[in-house]
């Protein structure tokens, strides 16, 4: 009997053992599949930011290209296409307007190519242009004393500080400043000036600053398609007064800017063979104004503004003069706040729609508003009633008043013709020298003929 029952507690004992053991078994094959599972967790984010890391990477190299070029590269395109950017800068107003267009275009074409790399290939060559309206900023200017200055010498901007005569010849693709103490005279020999972050030529004081053209030279000057505080091609705080008998060509590229311009001073032009192309005014005496004196010479304005703009007044005493205003309705080829009077001359003043008649003239002076615009290109000749020339023109902009004062212009009657033929030489938009074979007679409310009868006689059309 005590066998028997140390045996069967023996089995019990045996058989919890089992359990324990089962058990036990049970529990580290679990505890084994929980670490295996942690430690598969565990290198799996490790995986995913690796791939992380990789993606971003990738990313950043195609953010790269097509990101914006560096300023770097910019600048370099700047520089060699300079020579490119020369050629629109001496167009007359038409062409400069469609080069805008172009560069308009141009900028959405740099935006399309930034955004398709593959296309790069075939990138717009002139999408490069866009970057001359915004030039660098310009070195400091070397400072000059030698009266005679070739420009060929010099890779900046230049400033003349001493009063006294300078002979300027050669080219410059910077701009010559000046700042005197009385008076200072840039004597023009051959000289091309042609900025592009500023005026050619900028007098930052209001010292006098005189401009003689050499006999028998030509000299051209340019400013950048950019605005600046000087904003005028030839521009003074101080009076400017332009004489000589050698060639100027002028070409006033700001938006908002002018060929020739002051602050507060007066502008006098004596002589000189004179032609001045503006994106705006053509001479502007801005500020409380100045007196815009002509005296003599040949004189060409052709202006996306007004030809001449005075914020005082106009005097034209002598010369040969064709004035061409803007195209918008606010614009005239003569404006001033105090008038212009004509004593001398002969002038053509073509504008739009806006005509103002002289506060005097001491010559017969005849102003013409037309019903219709003359498109441009158009021979426009006026006979008086003997079938005499008194003028003969053709200018490469439309326009609808007219403003002719000559001393051919005597009392009497005459007509105005558009076409026919003249086979005389055109200068500065004027013929001389030639023959002209009537075209069609131009009429304003019906009127065939215009009387004169008076220093000023104005017909204008409703």
């Amino acid at each position: 009997m005590i066998i028997k029952t140390n045996k069967k507690k023996a089995i019990v004992i045996i058989v919890f053992l089992c359990i324990v053991i089962i058990f036990c078994v049970i529990a580290l094959v679990l505890k084994q599949g929980q670490n295996s599972k942690e430690n598969s967790e565990k290198e799996e984010p490790t995986i995913i930011e690796k791939n992380d890391e990789n993606k971003e990477e990738h990313n950043n190299e195609n953010e790269e290209i097509i990101l914006p070029e560096e300023p770097t590269i910019d600048n370099n395109n700047q520089e060699n296409n300079k020579p490119e950017q020369e050629t629109p800068v001496e167009n007359e107003n038409n062409t400069t307007q469609n080069n805008t267009g172009n560069n308009s275009s141009n900028s959405n074409n740099n935006s399309s190519n930034s955004n398709n790399n593959n296309n790069s290939n075939n990138k717009n060559p002139n999408t490069d242009n866009e970057n001359t309206t915004k030039p660098e900023e310009p070195s400091s200017p070397i400072e000059v004393t030698s009266t005679n200055i070739n420009l060929n010498n010099y890779n900046s901007d230049i400033i003349i500080k001493k009063d006294g005569t300078y002979t300027l010849s050669g080219t410059l693709k910077y701009t010559v400043y000046v700042k005197g103490d009385s008076k200072i005279t840039l004597n023009l020999n051959g000289a091309t000036i042609k900025s592009k972050t500023d005026s050619a030529i900028a007098n930052i004081d209001t010292n006098e600053l005189i401009i003689n053209l050499n006999e028998g030279t030509n000299n051209t000057l340019s400013d950048g398609i950019v605005e600046s505080d000087h904003d005028g091609c030839i521009f003074s705080y101080g009076k400017i007064t332009i004489g000589g008998t050698g060639n100027l060509t002028v070409y006033g590229n700001q938006v908002d800017g002018e060929g020739i311009a002051t602050k507060n001073s007066k502008i006098t032009i004596n002589d000189g063979n004179i032609k001045i192309y503006s994106a705006d005014d053509g001479i502007n005496t801005g500020g409380i104004g100045g007196t815009v004196s002509i005296n003599g010479g040949n004189l060409f304005v052709q202006a996306g503004g007004d030809a001449i703009d005075s914020n005082q007044d106009i005097v034209i005493n002598n010369g040969v003069i064709m004035l061409i205003g803007g195209s918008s309705g606010v614009n005239s080829s003569l404006d001033a706040d105090d008038g212009y009077e004509i004593n001398g001359g002969t002038i053509v003043a073509l504008g739009t729609e806006q005509i103002v008649l002289p506060i005097s003239a001491k010559q017969n002076t005849l102003l013409l508003g037309l019903n219709n615009s003359i498109e441009s290109n158009t021979l426009v000749t006026l006979m008086d009633s003997e079938d005499n020339v008194i003028t003969s023109f053709k200018v490469n902009d439309s326009f609808k008043t007219i403003i002719i004062s000559s001393d051919k212009l005597t009392n009497g009657k005459y007509h105005l013709y558009f076409g026919g033929i003249n086979n005389g030489t055109l200068i500065n938009g004027v013929y001389k020298d030639g023959t002209y074979t009537k075209g069609n007679q131009i009429l304003i409310d019906n009127m065939n003929e215009f009387i004169i009868d008076n220093n000023i006689t104005s017909y204008i059309g409703s």
